[in-house]
This record gives structure tokens, C-alpha cells and sequence, in this order.
């Protein structure tokens, strides 16, 4: 009979224990659950912000805004037609001077590079003849 109160005292203890262990879970959930409400709440805050500052944004990004302060501060005006001119009535690209090029052959010495290096290259390929089958790979 000895052991079956210390069985009956354990169960009791291990009835005692599960239930501490039950609501310690439910309270942390509870409190998890606050917790996520809140952030949801900060969320849902932090997206009127948003809002609010695209609207503000687009107010001051307005061209008629902008326009008016780039006459004001900074002296502009709009484009008129006259001051735009055809593609035909630009100058023409300067041609590229390759000032090492013009060194090299004032002190008579020959430029490195032809015109197409790419041609250059592959020419050297091709002087290099048949490539030679080593062992490293399959023939």
C-alpha cells in the first residue's frame, strides 16, 4: 500500500506540473499574439506614412511647381520653338587623334597596333600553324 501512495503523490505532482506547464504556453501564446497585433498595427501605420509622403511628394513634384522655381531661383525659362535646332545644323563629331600614335611616328618609330587590332590578332592565330595534341586530352 506503501507504493501506491507514492504513485498516487507522483500522479498528483505530474497533474500539477502538466497543468503549470498548460497555461505557461497559453500565457506566452496570449502575449505572442499581442505582440503580433501591435506589429500589425505598426505596420499598418508605417503605410498611411507612405501614403501621405507619395501624395506630398507628387504635390511637389508638380512641373508647373518646378518650373515656376527654376524661373524663380535659377534664372530659366521655357524652351521656345526658335531656340531648337535640326540635326542637319549641328556641327560634326571631331575625328579622334590618337596623339601617341602621332609621337610615335614623329620619332619614326611604327604604332603598335594597326587600325583593327582584332584583325591583327587573328592573323597571329592563324601564323601559329597546326595546334600540337598533347596528353592531356582526348584525341
Amino acid at each position: 500500500m506503501n507504493i501506491a501512495r507514492v504513485l498516487n503523490f507522483l500522479a498528483v505532482l505530474l497533474l500539477f506540473g502538466s497543468a503549470l506547464a498548460v497555461y505557461k504556453i497559453k500565457y506566452e501564446a496570449i502575449f505572442h499574439a499581442e505582440d503580433v497585433a501591435r506589429l500589425e498595427r505598426l505596420i499598418e501605420a508605417e503605410k498611411a506614412t507612405v501614403v501621405m509622403l507619395r501624395t506630398e511628394w507628387a504635390k511637389l513634384a508638380r512641373p508647373d511647381r518646378i518650373e515656376a522655381l527654376a524661373t524663380e531661383h535659377l534664372g530659366l525659362a521655357v524652351a521656345k520653338p526658335e531656340q531648337t535646332v535640326k540635326l542637319s545644323a549641328l556641327p560634326e563629331k571631331p575625328v579622334e587623334v590618337d596623339s601617341i600614335a602621332q609621337t610615335l611616328e614623329s620619332l619614326g618609330l611604327e604604332a603598335a597596333a594597326e587600325s583593327d587590332p582584332i584583325a591583327n590578332a587573328i592573323d597571329s592565330f592563324d601564323d601559329l600553324g597546326e595546334p600540337t595534341m598533347t596528353g592531356s586530352t582526348r584525341r
